[in-house]
């Protein structure tokens, strides 16, 4: 059926039928909004795999990383509060502390890296020297760098299981993780 021929049959069938095609625009709109309310809700499931979104993980891990920014054991002055310092780390603190800036990629960083030089630093106090290390070779937060780079929730489990196996982890912050 030609265009013409095709409007001018839905003009004469609205104007014998005016409550049929109000009922037809109200569906058509339903339709629309349905339509569009699956497409906004796949785009939003995409983005979220995509880590354009957050989900509920990601929520998780920031209000983690939020309690991780307040404890003293990655505190650069912590360690000085302890007669000696750091003194059980097997290399400098300065070593660990540029294992823990290698470690850290432009595109994809060596988790695997970060968290065996953080098992090996052993303890809060150590880590703190290293922490002042990391700030006095690189100008840069040891803490603000762990916050960037272990953003994603499966790392900061494994993050927080490294910590809390320090010795004195109880010691360093009375709330747990």
């Amino acid at each position: 059926m030609p265009a013409p021929v095709a409007a001018a049959a839905a003009a004469e069938f609205a104007s014998k039928n005016p409550r049929a095609v109000g009922g037809i625009a109200i569906g058509g709109i339903i339709l629309v909004i349905v339509i569009l309310g699956g497409v906004g809700f796949a785009y939003y499931k995409i983005g979220q795999k995509f880590g354009l979104f957050d989900d509920k993980n990601d929520r998780l891990a920031k209000e983690r990383m939020k309690y991780l920014l307040k404890w003293q054991g990655i505190n650069p002055t912590y360690f000085k509060k302890f007669f000696g310092g750091a003194d059980t780390l097997t290399k400098q603190p300065f070593a660990y502390a540029q294992d823990l800036k290698d470690s850290w990629g432009i595109i994809n960083d060596n988790e695997s890296k970060a968290l065996a030089s953080l098992e090996a630093i052993g303890s809060a106090q150590n880590l703190s020297a290293v922490a002042f290390a990391y700030q006095s070779s690189f100008g840069k937060s040891l803490r603000d760098d762990l916050a960037y780079y272990m953003d994603d929730n499966d790392e900061q489990d494994k993050l927080i299981r490294v910590i809390r196996n320090y010795p004195d982890f109880k010691l360093s912050d009375k709330r747990t993780i």
